[in-house]
């Protein structure tokens, strides 16, 4: 029994030894602060520690706060685009048995957040789809870097000296920069430089891409107006039914 109580004691006293050690540890180390209050009452090590600890503390929150504030806008300010808008679409003249249509393939809108309306059609035989959604941000840095300070021609077409016959849709970027006018690329694709192909190509995979959200159709007739105006091609003549003289039968 007396063994045991010596134990005790002995564990006890390594117990208080270890405390103030560590008590004067953290006074010399991290908490710096005067032993005595201005009133020359002395302060007890664990209400420094205990004080030090919540200024400590609250510098952390203070720290941490700011640095998510300033974090928050950063993010904020790289989700914006470059543009205030920017329009792209693909379009065809397409001639019928007796008429001929300026035809808008798919189309896509996006705003300087990010969020796009878009249309396309799967057949000519359906009717358009509509959708709504918000880009990557791998779209987002292509559109940057593809829009931000490169100047590019207004068109990119097969010349006639190519002697080349294009049948296919011709595709038009239509942008408005946050300084600056709107401007308008229009392209074939073999035709034009290697960044606008990449940011086209990336527009066709989201326009044709599966899971979206669908909505009401919307309409395009002004845009197509425009587009037909500034269109590098000219509209296909109209199919005419061919005039043939038939002999009448005479008997002999």
């Amino acid at each position: 029994m007396q063994s045991s109580a010596v134990v005790r004691y002995q564990l006890q006293f390594q117990l208080d030894v270890n405390n103030l050690a560590f008590s004067c540890y953290l006074q010399l180390q991290f908490f710096n602060l005067a032993f005595v209050r201005a009133d020359g009452y002395k302060i007890p090590c664990h209400r420094q520690c205990g004080s030090v600890g919540c200024n400590k503390m609250r510098l952390f929150l203070t720290l941490f706060a700011l640095l998510s504030i300033a974090a928050c806008q950063q993010s904020k300010q790289t989700k914006l685009l470059v543009t205030e808008d920017l329009k792209y679409a693909a379009f065809t003249w397409r001639a019928d048995t007796d008429s001929v249509e300026f035809c808008i393939v798919h189309y896509i809108d996006i705003d300087k957040n990010g969020q796009y309306v878009l249309m396309r059609y799967d057949t000519f035989m359906e009717n358009q789809k509509c959708f709504a959604g918000v880009i990557t941000d791998t779209l987002r840095e292509l559109i940057n870097t593809t829009l931000n300070d490169t100047i590019y021609q207004k068109i990119y077409d097969f010349k006639p000296s190519d002697s080349v016959l294009y049948c296919g849709y011709n595709y038009c970027i239509d942008y408005a920069k946050t300084k600056g006018h709107r401007n308008t690329i229009q392209f074939i694709p073999s035709r034009s430089p290697m960044h606008i192909r990449a940011l086209a190509a990336s527009l066709d995979t989201l326009i044709y891409s599966v899971a979206k959200n669908q909505i009401q159709p919307f309409n395009l007739n002004d845009y197509k107006e425009k587009l037909k105006r500034i269109s590098m091609t000219e509209p296909l003549p109209k199919l005419k039914k061919p005039k043939a003289k038939i002999p009448k039968w005479k008997p002999y």
